[in-house]
């Protein structure tokens, strides 16, 4: 997929959709750190409450969702905001499922760093 495009000085909107813990604080510090606005969502429930709520250019899927959990919320983001780019992080032990779902999968921290930084922040 290509980068998202927006209006220059426009800031890119994003969901951070995560559990609550000490990790999570951490990449959304990172998500900051590259440029982005976040909101963040601790589950499933509040990410939909938000997304109706304010239009996200993206939303990132923490590795405390299950991929089972990314899938369902993606399914729901396709059909109601399909213009959202999606991407998730994945443990680096698990397979990939669904993956014509997500815009883009990432590994680890510096993956998600990194694509934020290429595909999102600019």
């Amino acid at each position: 997929m290509t980068p998202t495009k927006r209006s220059p000085g426009e800031a890119v909107t994003a969901l951070f959709v995560a559990a609550l813990s000490a990790q999570a604080d951490r990449t959304e510090a990172v998500l900051r750190a590259n440029g982005l606005t976040v909101t963040r969502a601790e589950n499933v429930c509040f990410a939909e409450i938000y997304a109706e709520a304010q239009r996200f250019a993206a939303a990132i899927y923490d590795r405390s969702l299950s991929q089972e959990e990314q899938a369902s919320l993606a399914r729901v983001m396709r059909i109601r905001w399909p213009w959202m780019r999606i991407l998730r992080w994945v443990p680096s032990g698990d397979e990939l499922h669904n993956e014509d779902l997500f815009d883009w999968s990432v590994r680890n921290e510096r993956e998600l760093a990194d694509c934020v930084a290429l595909r999102l922040a600019h």
